[in-house]
């Protein structure tokens, strides 16, 4: 918009508000006389034959407009003060101000109605005001006062102030729209104020400003819409406020918004955000359905917002309140405090991009990050600096087959958070979890966990994961194969060699075999990397028919993958047998799920080692078998 002429007409209104002070002091609004409009074509404010006794009103008097079912227009040709403006019900009226000011310089409450009432009583009919032009202040607006009353205020290339407060919806029905050229400044706004209220303002450009709190939905219903570029400022935001109120908050266009307090989407009632497009930026932090009862949905869809300080979804800062969503399709969203979700309460990151300092899932809290389904466009990474999971009362992070990288949690925690969520290898328990692993019918997936030096160290020294510099305290989360113990996304000979270093040093951690997090390398881990092995190269059905003794036949005994689960059966028997094949759906499992992970290739033509004696597929011995022997290379495979 022009800020220039933004700025004029600022100055215009504050020289109508300071002109009304003046006049308040000097008045008394309960001794205001009312006078009617009388002239059915409309005409000049100024001509006392438009007005009921011959005289215009004056600045101890109210001007009606009543005519019902009959519209007029009203030019100013100069400057006027009343007490009040009424616009009757069934009244429609258009002012024509400009280039003057028009001060309504009584206050509700001090003996009077409102400066400015459109819609006084019940009526099937509803009022209307239309400020074409010019400048309009006032110390209270309101718009559809009594139950049963209607009223509608356009603002064109108008200004339209209520230094104290603005109420659209008191208790009937009242609507404001504002054109490209309105310029809106007010106290505060109440829209759908009263029970049993309903208020709709729609934004459609120009100006708007409230210096104190906006409340969408008081404890009637209220909507707020903004369908084209316009500039905001306000004070706290408020959506359903009171229990049984509903309020709906719809950015759909450009918009600069600052709040100079708390963004509350759903207090105690129900409240609604979609941002769709445009910048908000709250100063003193956010709720989603912060009181017991209330149902409150943020949804962002475009644009960005930034709280400064911290976001409760589901309660406030002390305590649980209703139930709550943040969902976040597109877009981006910028916590600088912690995110805290609350036991009715749950964080969806569906698309777009999520930036939070900390994260607090609290009394069974969850946040869902959504598949990516192998697409690279939809890969997401979660970075933040620690992170607190209420595991005995159900909470979970389900990263589904995204990463995560946490700048000052330790390891341990981090572990811990994934033990809990694994429950055997299904992932149904509280923690960090995958649903995408959950889900996968071979169980070959799951999650790893190394700090950034073991990243290195398991990389060649290399720092950058997901796209994102590590540090050598970080802790890295990421969905991938089980056994990819250096979250490279496919199984190698690498990972090999790092479970037999695991399992003869006795080492524990994801990084060195250790993948169900038991504490401990065992024929357990060495299952989990041969199902995901084999899973990864398409040779699993070929491995299970030989473990379960379906086919020993010499068919396809030249892949690696067989090649490794023939050996384990070898040096670890009937137990390393029985938990292979129930680590898939049955023993006779013959069809390859597919999974999102890119299969690594098989590259022939290298050095495998003799398998005669281990055809001969010999009983475990713990008295020589207790070290896993070292094993000359293996084929390496590509990472596609």
């Amino acid at each position: 918009m022009n800020r220039v002429r933004s700025a004029r007409r600022g100055r215009k209104f504050g020289l109508a508000l300071s002109c009304a002070g003046t006049l308040l002091a000097g008045t008394r609004p309960g001794q205001a006389t009312p006078i009617d409009w009388t002239n059915p074509a409309g005409g000049t404010f100024q001509v006392g034959a438009n007005w009921s006794g011959g005289v215009p009103p004056g600045t101890s008097d109210d001007a009606r407009f009543a005519l019902v079912g009959t519209p007029v227009q009203v030019t100013l040709t100069a400057a006027v003060n009343n007490q009040r403006l009424t616009v009757a019900s069934g009244a429609d009226v258009t002012v024509r101000a400009s280039p003057f000011n028009y001060v309504l310089s009584g206050a509700a409450g001090a003996g009077g109605a409102a400066g400015v009432t459109v819609g006084d009583v019940a009526s099937a009919d509803a009022a209307r005001l239309d400020l074409t032009d010019g400048n309009i202040g006032a110390f209270d607006v309101v718009v559809g006062d009594a139950a049963g009353a209607r009223g509608a205020v356009i603002v064109r290339a108008a200004s339209l102030g209520a230094s104290r407060q603005c109420t659209v919806g008191n208790a009937g029905s009242g609507t404001l729209t504002s054109g490209a050229g309105g310029f809106l400044n007010l106290g505060t706004l109440s829209i759908g104020n009263l029970s049993g209220a309903k208020g709709n303002v729609t934004l459609n450009g120009g100006f708007f400003g409230v210096n104190g709190a906006l409340f969408v939905g008081r404890a009637g219903a209220g909507t707020l819409e903004v369908n084209a570029d316009t500039d905001i400022g306000t004070g706290a935001v408020t959506v359903g406020d009171a229990a049984g109120s509903t309020g709906l908050l719809n950015l759909r266009s450009n918009v600069e918004w600052g709040i100079t307090g708390a963004l509350n989407v759903a207090n105690a009632g129900d409240g609604t955000f979609l941002l769709g497009t445009g910048t908000m930026t709250a100063s003193q932090g956010a709720s989603v359905a912060r009181q017991s009862g209330s149902h409150g949905l943020l949804n962002i869809n475009g644009g960005s917002i930034t709280i400064f300080g911290a976001f409760n979804v589901g309660g406030g800062s002390l305590s649980t309140g209703g139930d709550g969503t943040l969902s976040i399709d597109a877009g981006s969203i910028s916590i600088l405090g912690a995110l805290r979700v609350w036991d009715h309460g749950r964080v969806d990151w569906n698309g777009g991009k999520v930036t939070t300092n900390s994260i607090d899932l609290r009394g069974g809290g969850t946040m869902n990050v959504a598949a990516n389904a192998g697409v690279a466009a939809n890969r997401k990474l979660l970075r933040t600096s620690s992170i607190s999971i209420d595991t005995a009362r159900g909470s979970r992070l389900d990263v589904s087959d995204n990463a995560a990288i946490f700048t000052a949690s330790t390891k341990a925690q981090i572990e811990s958070y994934v033990a809990t969520a694994r429950a055997g290898g299904n992932w149904a328990g509280p923690g960090i979890t995958s649903s995408v692993a959950s889900s996968q019918a071979a169980h070959a997936t799951g999650i790893g966990v190394l700090s950034g030096a073991e990243f290195r160290d398991s990389n060649a020294g290399a720092n950058s994961f997901a796209g994102v510099a590590v540090n050598v305290n970080d802790v890295l989360v990421k969905y991938t194969w089980n056994g990819d113990a250096n979250l490279s996304g496919a199984v190698n000979f690498d990972d090999y060699v790092r479970i037999d270093t695991g399992f003869n040093q006795s080492l524990t951690g994801w990084a060195n075999g250790d993948f169900n997090y038991d504490g401990a390398v065992t024929f357990d881990d060495y299952v989990l990397i041969d199902v995901a092995f084999n899973q990864q190269n398409g040779t699993l059905a070929r491995a299970i028919d030989w473990v379960s003794g379906d086919d020993r036949s010499g068919s396809g005994l030249t892949e690696t993958g067989v090649q490794e689960a023939i050996e384990h059966v070898a040096q670890f028997g009937g137990a390393y047998a029985s938990a292979f094949l129930a680590a898939v759906p049955e023993p006779g499992f013959t069809c390859l799920v597919t999974v999102v992970l890119p299969p690594a290739l098989f590259r022939r033509g290298r050095r495998v080692r003799d398998r005669a004696s281990i055809r001969a597929a010999r009983t475990y011995n713990p008295e020589t078998d207790v070290v896993h022997r070292p094993r000359p290379p293996l084929p390496l495979f590509d990472v596609r």
